[in-house]
């Protein structure tokens, strides 16, 4: 007898902006800072940031409850980023993935030795000040080994969406396959770039509040994980928030056809220089799916309480 297709998978992709930065709302006093003269890229929360964030940790919840079923929250490795992430982490009670590939357009103005984050060491001292469980591994010296690979200097914020292009696509891959959801806290190119992605290039993105995110859905059959012009080609379910867009009027579904063939041969030139780190990674992945199921009963259990 022929083989039964199992049923489609309900996958669901968030990408949220971190929350409000102190260096722009105090950028005097933030400067003034021992903190602020340490890290002046790498700034944290406000308290209405943490605020904010609380309050869409809340929205993810309800989401995850309502059967998104989210495995994993990754973050880049930025102190507000990581703030934000900490917070829908703890309501949803599950562990951080730090993913450099996610973090911030390494731009001309900022130092050129590394991204101007915290060290593997401060990261792991982070997270526990922040109280979350980070799944990324110990590296020999102490401090997190950081997924992902480290942007190129000096960096535009063109290079910035196509890095991010390419990083996410492994993610839904990744969903697709192991038929979990994951949530991803990133900066605003990113949350640009996918918003116009998914919406098949026919938006013009005009302003980012703090916490913008984008919620995407689609159904996936087996069949569909191996898509041949990649997974942006599909039809996706989109519910955005905080994002103020306009009508792109050039857009044609030729050009965002063509877009996907290009981010397919992106992503795949990506792939072949794949490291320990990425099969780390991807072990990481899906090692969080019997995580997430035990969580998921406990904040159910909660809930009938």
């Amino acid at each position: 007898a022929k083989q039964r297709e199992p049923k489609p998978f309900n996958q669901t992709m968030v990408i949220v902006r971190h929350s409000e930065r102190l260096d722009h709302m105090q950028p005097d006093y933030y400067k003034s800072t021992q903190e602020g003269r340490d890290w002046p890229f790498d700034t944290p929360l406000t308290e209405s940031g943490l605020d904010l964030a609380r309050k869409v940790a809340k929205e993810m919840r309800a989401l995850h409850q309502g059967g998104a079923d989210f495995a994993i929250v990754a973050s880049s490795p930025y102190r507000r980023c990581m703030q934000t992430a900490a917070e829908v982490a703890k309501a949803l009670r599950l562990p951080v993935l730090i993913d450099q590939e996610m973090g911030e357009v390494w731009e001309a103005g900022f130092p050129s030795g590394n991204p101007p984050h915290r060290s593997p060491v401060e990261l792991q001292e982070m997270a526990r000040e922040l109280g979350i469980k980070v799944t990324n591994p110990i590296l020999p010296e102490g401090g997190f080994k950081l997924f992902g690979k480290k942007p190129q200097y000096p960096e535009t914020t063109e290079m910035g969406h196509r890095r991010c292009i390419v990083r996410m696509e492994t993610y839904i891959r990744q969903s697709a396959s192991t038929r979990q959801n994951f949530i991803i806290v990133s900066h605003a190119h990113a949350v640009a770039a996918m918003m116009d992605l998914f919406q098949r290039g026919a938006c013009d993105i005009e302003k980012l509040d703090y916490c913008a995110r984008v919620v995407a859905s689609r159904s996936v059959r087996m069949s569909q994980v191996g898509e041949e012009r990649g997974v942006y080609a599909d039809q996706w379910d989109v519910d955005a928030h905080g994002l103020r867009i306009g009508i792109n009027l050039d857009a044609t579904e030729d050009k965002h056809l063509e877009f996907c063939d290009e981010a397919t041969a992106m992503a795949s030139k990506r792939n072949q220089k794949r490291t320990k780190t990425d099969a780390m990674f991807d072990d990481a992945l899906r090692n969080s799916l019997q995580e997430e199921v035990v969580n998921l009963e406990k904040i159910s259990a909660e809930g009938a309480g």
